[in-house]
Parts: C-alpha cells; structure tokens; sequence
C-alpha cells in the first residue's frame, strides 16, 4: 500500500500538468497591436527603409506562465516579404495577462512604394497601406500563429 500512495500521487500531477500544457498552449493567442511610424529613425536611414514601432500582443489566459522563446514575423504586402522581425527575445509570458512586447520593423521603401506614382496615390488615400502579417511565436508550452491584417498609416 505503502508503494501504491506515490505512484498514485505522480499519476495525478503528471495528468494535472499535461491537462494545464494543453489548456496553457490553448490559451495563447499573439496579435500586433499599436503602430506607429519612426521618423527620427527613418530620416537617420535617407528614408531607405520606413523604421516602424510596435506591438506584439501576448493574450495569456491560462493559470500557467510560460516563456517566449523567439519566433519570426513576415509583413506582406501584394504577396511580396517588405519587412520582417526575426530576433524576438527571450520573454516570460505572465500568467492571466496580456505580454506587450516592443519590437521594431524595418520596411523597404521601394517594396512599399516602387515609384512615385504609387507614394503619391498612398498618400492620396491618407496615407495608409493595408499590410498581411503572418509568423510563429515559439513559445516554452508550443507554437503560436499570427496571421491577421494591419492598417500602417505613413
């Protein structure tokens, strides 16, 4: 009886921690959130490239904290890569919360606008170009996907 109390005992951790994997690795979903334009960066480059702020969005609302282990993020424009974020650092993901992660994006000014012509009809519609964002979040519990639709005002 005296054998049976600790196996009993891992039995139910082991299935109480892979109930909780499951609903942790469930329970994330990753988004971009607040853009904005960096012009002092930008204007540092000669404009060859549009220096961009922002957000990554970790929703956790799980009971588990988990960790960030890196990822990657293609913004697509016209089914062409115009910038991408690949490092993504090591990050703990609190438990219940939302993560807001600050990153920067590279965006190369001639695969945005490839003439004149095209800047100015951007600007003619306020300036906004509507970007596809899709990646992977690698996290400590699974892979979080990404793929949504961002308004990036120049």
């Amino acid at each position: 009886m005296g054998k049976i109390l600790p196996f009993g005992f891992l039995a139910v951790a082991a299935y109480y921690l892979i109930t909780n994997i499951k609903s942790f690795a469930g329970g994330l979903k990753a988004k971009i959130g607040k853009i904005s334009f960096n012009n002092d960066a930008s204007q540092k480059n000669y404009y060859q490239s549009l220096v961009v702020n922002l957000q990554l969005v970790i929703t956790n609302v799980s009971n588990l904290q988990g960790k960030i282990k890196g990822g990657n993020i293609d913004f697509i424009l016209d089914d062409k890569i115009v910038g991408s974020i690949n490092k993504i650092g090591e990050v703990i993901i609190q438990a219940k919360n939302d993560t807001i992660i600050p990153l920067q994006l590279n965006l190369n000014t001639l695969s945005l606008f490839p003439s004149i012509a095209d800047l100015i009809r951007v600007i003619g519609k306020g300036g906004a170009v509507k970007l596809n964002v899709k990646g992977k979040i690698i996290t400590s519990f699974g892979d979080v996907i990404i793929n949504e639709q961002k308004l990036f005002v120049v």
